[in-house]
């Protein structure tokens, strides 16, 4: 680390989205739909919790949100999706989205929410069980998160990273991997 410089550590998404190859399957996938405005919104390790039967409902990193995903939603957006900070307590839906499988399987039931009780930023509703059967991800796998516009309405593309090495690689040249 430079002299003077911050002691925060760098990490794969701050220096190296510039430089990200979107991969042929997001691609293929947003031409299909007709989508615009493609965008890397970050990786994610798939933890025991994001698909469990009961929470039905997918964490992207809470730094990923407020870097990546903020800047892409409108304010209108942001207020239905209950993620503006004037937005208290509320039992209203959130923000109605699209979440594709690599495979390029459509859920279309899902919202973008705030999550009452911890604060994170959610993916959710009863179709992520099929999200979940279609995607064939399982703990451990990670998974890049892409956002895109179809027909103006935020739809994400969620598959498994094609070269998760790499995350191995960077971390040798000394950067985070750190998803958190």
């Amino acid at each position: 680390m430079e002299k003077g410089s911050s002691s925060k550590r760098k990490t794969i998404d701050d220096d190296f989205d510039d430089i990200l190859v979107m991969p042929e399957w997001v691609i293929t996938l947003v031409t299909k739909q007709g989508g615009t405005d493609a965008r890397f919104i970050g990786t994610k390790l798939i933890e025991k919790f994001d698909f469990d039967v009961l929470n039905k409902r997918l964490h992207p990193p809470k730094r990923l949100v407020g870097a990546k995903l903020m800047p892409m939603l409108t304010e209108f957006e942001k207020a239905a999706a209950r993620l503006s900070d004037d937005v208290g307590v509320v039992k209203e839906p959130g923000l109605q989205v699209t979440v594709f499988t690599r495979c390029g399987f459509r859920c279309e039931n899902l919202e973008l929410t705030r999550n009452d009780i911890s604060g994170w930023t959610v993916i959710k509703g009863t179709e992520m069980q099929v999200f979940s059967a279609w995607s064939s991800l399982e703990k451990g796998d990670e998974v890049e998160i892409w956002g895109f516009r179809r027909e103006d309405k935020l739809c994400f593309a969620i598959g498994k990273s094609a070269s998760p090495n790499i995350l191995k690689l960077l971390a040798n040249f000394g950067f985070s991997t750190s998803h958190k």
